[in-house]
C-alpha cells in the first residue's frame, strides 16, 4: 500500500470490529481488530510473519506481519489486537491483513483492562497470586518462552506482594528482558543507577549486561567495578569488567586490534555466523555541523594527517542474509518493492529494515539517534509512544535506511585480493556518524568495513573543521553519466564536485573513447601510448591538483600491470608517476628515478593504487634503488591502511607471488 502512518490512538479509544465490516484496499482508522490464531506459517525474511486468525464470529482471516521476527511470541491459540487495519488484496487467493508498522500488532498482556475483558485465553487468565504467578513466569523462563515468562511477571508485580517479593519478580523480569534484547526494560527492573543500602548481586550484575548492550560503557564500568568490589568471586562480573575496560579503551583512544578483529571476523563468516563484533565505536575526532548547501555534514575537531584514523564505529543495524531453510539467497534479485515510489529492495534491506524496527520497538533509548538521520520530506508519527509502547514507523524506516545506509563486504584485507574462493560477501548496514559523511567524487577519506565495524582513515591531510567527504559511487567504477543518473534517482542530489562540474557531453564522449584506445595499448605496448597519454591530458584545463583525472588514472593503471607483466621497470615507474600526478599528488622521483621517490601532498586514492605502489617498489628494486624502493614500499603500506583499515595483512599479501591483477 502507499505510505501510511502507525498507529498512535490508545486502544481504549478504538471501535472493535470485524472481519465481515472490513473493506478492501481500506485503512480502517479508529477501530481494532481482535484476533486468535489458527495457523502459522514458517518464519520467512522476505515475508516476515504469515499467519491465519479468526475473529470472534470464526471467520478467518490471512495476517501478514512483516516486521515480526523469528523469535517472536505468537502460537496458535495466541490472541492479539492489529490497530486500524489495512486490507489488502495483494493476494489473488484470498485477501490479507497486511501490518506494516511493528507497533500496530500487540499481543495480549493480561495487564491491559482492556484485555481482562476479552481475553479466552485460560492459560494466562488473571487470578492467582503473586507468588502463583511468578513461578509460572518460571516455569515458562525454564522452558525458554521469555515473553510468556514476562507476561506472567507483569501479572504477578498486580497482586499484593512484600518489597522483598516485589524484588524478586523485578530481578526475575529483568532477566527475561535480557534475553529477548529488551535492554531499557532490563535497566529499569535492576533498580539502576540506585541499587539500596543493600544492593542484590543479581540486580548490578543484570544491569553492567544492559548497559554493555545499550553501549553505555563508561556507565557500565562503573557498576561493574562496584560490583567486583563489594563481590569478589563473581567471575562472570570480573570478566564484563575486563570486556568493558577494552571497550571504554577504544571508545576513548581509538586504540584497536584490528588483527584479531580480523580473525574474529573472518572465523564468524568461517562458520556462517553474522559477524557481528565485540568492539566500541570511537568517534573522538569528529563532529556534526551544519553545511552551507548539503544539510548536515562530518568535520573534523582537528588536523589529521594522511593514513590517520578518523573514526571507528559499530553499526546501529546490521543485516548479513545467508541460505536457510525456507528460502533461498539470491542478492540481485528484489526481495521487495516499493511501487509508489519505484524502489527494490534485496533480501539484506528487507532484513537490516526488520532489524531496526525490532530494535526501536525493544529498546525506545536508540528512537532518537537514528529518527535525526536524514529522512527527506517524509514526516514521521508526532507522537513517540502509545498505551506505554514506543511507535515504530515503518515508512520512516525505510526512507531512513534508503538515503543512510552502507551496502559493505563484511572482511577487508589485501588477502581477499589474492584469494578469489575467500572474497567478502556482501552486507547491508546503518552506521550513524558515518551517515552524515556528504559526497564528493574528490574524497578525502576511504572507508573499509570488519564484520560490522567500520573504519574511516583520512587519504589526505585535512585541516581542523573541514568537511569530511567520501564518494557515495566510486568514480573509478562508473562513468560520470551513470554516477549522475544514480545520485538523483537514489540520493536527490546532483553532484557538483570539481570532477563532475567541468566536463560537457562532446568532452565526456572524447575521453571515453581514448580511454578505451588506452586500455588496448596494455595489451598490446606500442608507441601509441605516450601519444594517446598526452591527447586525453589535453581534454583537461584545470591542473590535475584542482580536478584529478580519473579516465587517465583509470586506464593507466593497467599500463602500470603490462609493464610489470613485461619487465620494464623503467616504464612501470614513469607511468606510476603519471597516474599519481593524474589523482593530484605532488610528487619527486619518477621522472627521474635517481632522485628520491616522496610525496609531497596527497590526491585521490583510489583501491588500486595500492597494487600500484607494490609494483613500483619491485621495479626500484630491479633498477637497483633500494632507497625508493623502501619508500615506495611504504607508501604502499599506509595506502593499504586508507584502503583496507589496517596494515596488518600487508607484509603476509607482499610475500605471495605473483601479484595478482
Amino acid at each position: 500500500p502507499p505510505a501510511y502512518p502507525p498507529c498512535t490512538t490508545p486502544l481504549d479509544d478504538l471501535r472493535r470490529i470485524s472481519i465481515m465490516e472490513m473493506r478492501l484496499e481500506t485503512h480502517h482508522r479508529g477501530c481494532y481488530l481482535l484476533l486468535k490464531v489458527t495457523k502459522i506459517e514458517p518464519f520467512s525474511r522476505q515475508f516476515g510473519l504469515k499467519l491465519v486468525a479468526a475473529d470472534e464470529a470464526g471467520e478467518t482471516v490471512v495476517v501478514q506481519l512483516c516486521q515480526e521476527d523469528e523469535h517472536n511470541a505468537i502460537n496458535v491459540a495466541s490472541l492479539f489486537v492489529v490497530k486500524e487495519p489495512y486490507l489488502s488484496a495483494q493476494s489473488s487467493d484470498q485477501p490479507v491483513i497486511r501490518v506494516d508498522h511493528l507497533s500496530d500488532n500487540v499481543i495480549l498482556d493480561n495487564v491491559s483492562p482492556t484485555f481482562r475483558e476479552i481475553s479466552e485465553s485460560k492459560d494466562l487468565a488473571p487470578g492467582g497470586t503473586a507468588q502463583s504467578c511468578r513461578l509460572k513466569g518460571n516455569e515458562s523462563f525454564k522452558e525458554g518462552r521469555f515473553l510468556k515468562a514476562i507476561k506472567y511477571y507483569n501479572e504477578a508485580i498486580t497482586h499484593p506482594a512484600t518489597k522483598d517479593e516485589i524484588n524478586i519478580i523485578l530481578q526475575n523480569r529483568a532477566l527475561a528482558f535480557l534475553k529477548t534484547k529488551q535492554f531499557d526494560a532490563a535497566l529499569i527492573d535492576t533498580g539502576f543507577p540506585d541499587f539500596g543500602s543493600t544492593p542484590s548481586e543479581k540486580a548490578m550484575f543484570r544491569a553492567t549486561v544492559a548497559l554493555y548492550s545499550l553501549g553505555r560503557f563508561n556507565e557500565c564500568q562503573k557498576v561493574a567495578l562496584a560490583l567486583c568490589k563489594k563481590f569478589p568471586g563473581n567471575i562472570e562480573a570480573q570478566d564484563i569488567l575486563k570486556r568493558v575496560r577494552n571497550r571504554c579503551l577504544e571508545q576513548e583512544t581509538g586504540t584497536y586490534e584490528f588483527k584479531k578483529m580480523r580473525e574474529e571476523a573472518n572465523e564468524a563468516v568461517k562458520n556462517e555466523i553474522p559477524p557481528y563484533m565485540d568492539y566500541a565505536t570511537y568517534v573522538d575526532l569528529v563532529e556534526v555541523r551544519q553545511t552551507p548547501n548539503k544539510g548536515r555534514g562530518l568535520f573534523t575537531k582537528n588536523a589529521v594527517k594522511a593514513g590517520d584514523l578518523i573514526f571507528v564505529e559499530k553499526a546501529f543495524a546490521y543485516a548479513v542474509v545467508v541460505k536457510d531453510s525456507h528460502e533461498i539467497f539470491q542478492p540481485s534479485i528484489p526481495a521487495a518493492v516499493n511501487i509508489e515510489k519505484d524502489r527494490k529492495f534485496t533480501l539484506n534491506e528487507v532484513e537490516l529494515m526488520r532489524i531496526i524496527a525490532q530494535k526501536l520497538h525493544r529498546n525506545p533509548s536508540f528512537i532518537p539517534g537514528f529518527t535525526t538521520l536524514y529522512h527527506a520530506e517524509y514526516e514521521g508519527p508526532g507522537t513517540s509512544e502509545v498505551d506505554s509502547s514506543p511507535v515504530v514507523d515503518k515508512y520512516l524506516i525505510e526512507e531512513i535506511v534508503v538515503f543512510n545506509s552502507f551496502e559493505s563486504s563484511y572482511g577487508s584485507g589485501l588477502l581477499d585480493l589474492q584469494n578469489t574462493s575467500a572474497r567478502p560477501g556482501v552486507s547491508n548496514g546503518i552506521w550513524l556518524q558515518a551517515s552524515y559523511i556528504n559526497h564528493s567524487c574528490f574524497s578525502n577519506v576511504q572507508r573499509a568495513f570488519i564484520g560490522d565495524m567500520m573504519i574511516v582513515r583520512a587519504t589526505q591531510d585535512i585541516g581542523k573543521g573541514e568537511e569530511i567527504l567520501f564518494w557515495y559511487n566510486d568514480p573509478f567504477n562508473t562513468d560520470l553519466q551513470v554516477r549522475r543518473k544514480e545520485f538523483k534517482k537514489l540520493w536527490g542530489f546532483t553532484c557538483d564536485c570539481c570532477i563532475c562540474q567541468t566536463t560537457d557531453p562532446s568532452t565526456v564522449a572524447l575521453r571515453k573513447d581514448l580511454t578505451k584506445k588506452l586500455l588496448e595499448t596494455s595489451l598490446d605496448i606500442n608507441t601509441n601510448e605516450e601519444n594517446i597519454t598526452r591527447r586525453l591530458n589535453s581534454t583537461y584545463t584545470e591542473p590535475a591538483s584542482n580536478v584529478p583525472r580519473i579516465e587517465v588514472a583509470y586506464a593507466q593503471f593497467m599500463l602500470v600491470l603490462a609493464y610489470s607483466f613485461r619487465k620494464m621497470p623503467r616504464k612501470v615507474i614513469q607511468v606510476t608517476g603519471q597516474i599519481l600526478k593524474a589523482l593530484g599528488f605532488t610528487i619527486t622521483g619518477t621522472d627521474d628515478a635517481t632522485k628520491p621517490f616522496k610525496i609531497l601532498k596527497w590526491g585521490l586514492v583510489p583501491d588500486a593504487l595500492v597494487l600500484t605502489l607494490i609494483r613500483a617498489h619491485k621495479a626500484f628494486e630491479d633498477l637497483g634503488l633500494p632507497g625508493n624502493a623502501k619508500q615506495a614500499k611504504a607508501y604502499a603500506k599506509l595506502v593499504s591502511k586508507m584502503v583496507f583499515g589496517h596494515d596488518d595483512t600487508f607484509e603476509s599479501f607482499y610475500q605471495r607471488k605473483p601479484l595478482p591483477g
